[in-house]
């Protein structure tokens, strides 16, 4: 009788130490990749704090223009750098807040979906999820793309 109660207790305390662990070094990394980028959204050095965490090579992200898809474009890591300065000088957040979806790491790659909330300065809030990847370098990780998560879905889905 002795076998079950103690493969059980066994169990139990195994369970407790995954948990008891929490999250893995990478995943603390990532969030403080992310705790980073709402730094940037509400700081006139907005655009410097976000060059640290970019990638250096094949950093792209993806603005669409929701009134004229027309204007839609495709940034890379210096371009986007030059518009997110722009963004912040002229129309920076009162708030802006990057909730953690979900993280999926396949070796040196992560995949995370977050919800980004913004409040603007006159009181508008504005909810999206973003698409991020994020790579794993000799020297940490690096952000090297973000997509809005609404248009990669359609795109997706309209490919089915």
């Amino acid at each position: 009788m002795k076998r079950p109660v103690t493969s059980i207790v066994l169990c139990v305390l195994a369970v407790a130490l995954v948990f008891a662990q929490g999250t893995t070094k990478d995943e603390d990394e990532i969030r403080k990749l992310i705790a980073k980028v709402n730094e940037a959204w509400t700081t006139t050095d907005g655009a410097g704090i976000m060059a640290e965490i970019m990638a250096d090579n094949n950093f792209f992200t993806i603005i669409h223009n929701e009134q004229d898809e027309s204007k839609s474009m495709l940034f890379d890591k210096t371009a986007f750098q030059k518009a997110f300065a722009n963004l912040l000088a002229n129309n920076m957040p009162k708030k802006h807040v990057h909730t953690i979806k979900s993280m999926t790491f396949y070796g040196p790659v992560c995949y995370e979906i977050g919800i980004l909330e913004d409040i603007n300065r006159v009181g508008i809030r504005t909810v999206r999820e973003t698409f991020n990847t994020f790579h794993k370098y000799p020297e940490g990780w690096k952000l090297q793309m973000t997509i809005p998560l609404k248009e990669m879905t359609g795109a997706i889905n309209a490919g089915s």
